[in-house]
């Protein structure tokens, strides 16, 4: 059996969370110093714990106000280690990238997904991102997902409370269109997403729904610096 939720939930996480501002401070942020930890959460829809996600700092490259980042990200559900891997993160005066972990199949480059420094509301994130990435069903099956992002766009800014404390975010919504390829098997899947993001720690809070209905959320838990 395919467990869509764990999918979504595996692609989401990787995005990385303010009011709008005229240019980044790259040295605020908390992914630019090296050890820090930041905790996330996902909950299912009756809000049970799922699983949780560690990213971790492992290296810093500074120059002047620019910053980049290779972040350690560690999945744990059920005590076992589902995913394993590091990205890339990049901030410069125009904003905030964040890596997916995975390569452009044409260019062979990290995949990066951009939070402009100017974000305001009605603003349209552009471009759209398409990737795949080759994954383990529970039950250690090949699978392989076929993903994309497209329509990203600023909703507006609230302010966000979790567990590890709270925060000025800006609110943004995108589809999220993802197939799932086991064998001959293919599963569809249409989901919206909702991410309230703040520059200083990434994704403080994020929800996936599916036909109507929330399929998980996710929120940071712990910051340790």
């Amino acid at each position: 059996m395919l467990h869509a939720s764990r999918y979504i939930m595996a692609l989401t996480f990787t995005f990385l969370l303010a009011s709008p501002i005229l240019a980044q401070d790259c040295q605020a942020s908390y992914l630019a110093s090296k050890g820090v930890t930041i905790e996330i959460t996902e909950y299912d829809a009756n809000d049970a714990q799922k699983s949780k996600k560690v990213y971790s700092v492992t290296d810093v490259q500074s120059s002047g106000q620019d910053v980049t980042s290779k972040v350690r990200s560690v999945t744990e559900q059920g005590g076992i280690v589902t995913e394993d891997k590091v990205f890339s993160y990049r901030c410069n005066q125009a904003g905030v990238e964040w890596g997916l972990g995975t390569e452009d199949p044409k260019t062979k480059k990290e995949i990066f997904v951009a939070y402009p420094a100017n974000m305001s509301a009605g603003m349209e994130l552009k471009p759209d991102i398409n990737y795949e990435l080759s994954q383990k069903t529970p039950d250690g099956k090949d699978a392989k997902l076929i993903a994309k992002i497209n329509k990203r766009k600023v909703a507006g800014t609230e302010k966000v409370q979790v567990k590890a404390g709270t925060w000025e975010c800006t609110k943004i919504t995108y589809d999220f269109l993802l197939k799932i390829k086991v064998g001959i098997l293919t599963l569809p899947i249409n989901a919206k997403v909702i991410e309230w993001y703040n520059p200083q720690v990434g994704i403080v809070r994020s929800e996936t729904w599916v036909k109507g209905k929330k399929e998980n959320h996710t929120e940071i838990s712990m910051v340790q610096k």
